[in-house]
């Protein structure tokens, strides 16, 4: 399986917006989209937080790719879910970032020199650059199936998800943060994803 990172919402400001400002005007009752986003993901054993914020996450995704290629480095990305849906961290502030990647055991100066000097902005760009369409998309019935058959996050959007969601193969819908995993019978393909709600 190859990870996959592109921007969900790559305007967001680095200090984050509030779900309120994202989702204004859009007929949006966000109290009741929570309670379902926590009863999915109840329903499939994956803790889910009370989310005020969206944050941009391309310093996540450079964290990620570099993460990568790190042994052990896999880990990075079960912490990163955890921060954003269940302790609503901003994984846009590369303090936070270090946080987490010293948490998994991965050194943290060269986190902290990957996340200043950009190391791998290139590459997550070049991902983002190469188009195609991607496997799977965020929106709709086929999203939903895309993330039964184990292609996608709980928020069909990438984040790594917990032991249990790889046991079982599946997970529930709801609003992405930017990752996502893509996998077809000819290898990974990159390209924007449909944003969903």
């Amino acid at each position: 399986m190859k990870w996959v990172h592109f921007p969900l919402h790559p305007d967001t400001p680095q200090e984050g917006k509030s779900l309120e400002a994202l989702f204004a005007g859009r007929g949006f009752n966000l109290a009741q989209k929570q309670a379902e986003m926590r009863a999915r993901m109840q329903a499939e054993g994956l803790p889910y937080g009370n989310r005020s914020h969206t944050y941009n996450s391309r310093l996540a995704q450079e964290l990620g790719a570099w993460a990568d290629t790190q042994p052990g480095g896999d880990a990075i990305h079960d912490a990163i879910f955890r921060a954003y849906f269940v302790d609503g961290l901003n994984i846009g502030d590369a303090q936070v970032l270090v946080k987490l990647a010293k948490a998994v055991g991965l050194p943290e100066d060269k986190a902290r020199e990957v996340l200043e000097k950009r190391v791998f902005r290139e590459a997550v760009g070049r991902r983002l650059r190469r188009g195609g369409r991607p496997a799977l998309r965020g929106a709709g019935a086929a999203g939903e199936a895309g993330a039964r058959q184990g292609l996608a996050c709980p928020s069909r959007c990438g984040t790594s998800p917990p032991p249990p969601w790889r046991a079982q193969g599946r997970a529930p819908a709801g609003p992405g943060c930017g990752w996502r995993r893509s996998r077809t019978a000819a290898g990974p393909r990159t390209g924007p994803a449909a944003s969903s709600p």
